[in-house]
């Protein structure tokens, strides 16, 4: 990875769009305040968002089944190691100048 956040950060995007993806489509994804609202592909964009940086705010939450609720476990662990990876390569560059 060097010292280019940029490959971190496009990374990080890449994955959140992929996350996002599988959970469209699994339909994987409930909203907590409304038993009658369907989810558009922007709401699992911003589910996934919200689950790889580990905020949770609880608006949304995976359905009740296993594979489901590791799906959202895994990528908020690969979101940390990524946010991680992120502050490493910023912290590297500019350390060295």
């Amino acid at each position: 990875w060097g010292e280019r956040p940029l490959r971190a950060t496009v990374a990080a995007l890449v994955i959140i769009a992929s996350y996002a993806a599988v959970f469209f489509m699994l339909n994987a994804v409930r909203p907590t305040f409304s038993g009658a609202y369907t989810p558009s592909f922007l709401d699992y964009v911003y589910y996934s968002t919200i689950t790889f940086t580990t905020v949770g705010y609880g608006d949304f939450v995976p359905k009740a089944n296993v594979l489901f609720k590791l799906l959202a476990g895994s990528e908020a662990f690969v979101g940390i190691f990524m946010m991680g990876l992120f502050v490493f390569t910023l912290g590297r560059r500019y350390s060295s100048r």
